[in-house]
Parts: structure tokens; C-alpha cells; sequence
């Protein structure tokens, strides 16, 4: 199965971006092999996930407890929280 996972690796995207961005993807690929990867750097990940939704992506990244963070992207915040996530969807 081929699928894609799309990452906001440093946390900065925002509701606003997360339409034209699918609306890209998903011009190439259907929703179903889409995956997307949230971390919550400005507090933002979950309204991504939302924004997401009404694109029918059913696949997200989640952490316990919003751990993690980007090597790469010192000051990176964790993940978005698994607990977050079950409670929107």
C-alpha cells in the first residue's frame, strides 16, 4: 500500500494552511493514503487535525502525552497528545 505522511516537523503550520495544502495532495493521491503529523509547537496541532478532517484524512501521528520533539528544530514542541486527538475524533 502506498501512503504519504505529510509532517509539520517544527510545529508552525496553522488551520489556514492545512486546506491548500491538502487540496494539493490530494489532487495527486485520495484521502485514504494520506497521513498527517502535527506537532504543537505554537498549539496549533489539534486545530490542524480539524481543519484536516472535513478532507476525509482519517490517519494522524499521535504521541503519549505529546511527547517528542525534532532534533533538527531545537525549541520544537512534542507531538500532538494521543488523549487530545481521541477526543475529537
Amino acid at each position: 500500500m502506498f501512503e504519504v505522511a505529510v509532517s509539520d516537523t517544527i510545529g508552525i503550520a496553522h488551520p489556514g494552511q492545512v486546506p491548500r495544502v491538502l487540496e494539493a495532495m490530494l489532487a495527486k493521491l485520495p484521502a485514504h493514503r494520506l497521513a498527517l503529523h502535527f506537532h504543537d509547537t505554537r498549539r496549533t496541532a489539534l486545530a490542524n487535525v480539524l481543519a484536516s478532517l472535513p478532507f476525509g484524512i482519517v490517519t494522524f501521528d499521535a504521541s503519549a502525552g505529546g511527547l517528542g520533539g525534532c532534533p533538527h528544530a531545537p525549541g520544537a514542541a512534542g507531538n500532538l497528545a494521543t488523549d487530545d486527538l481521541i477526543c475529537i475524533c
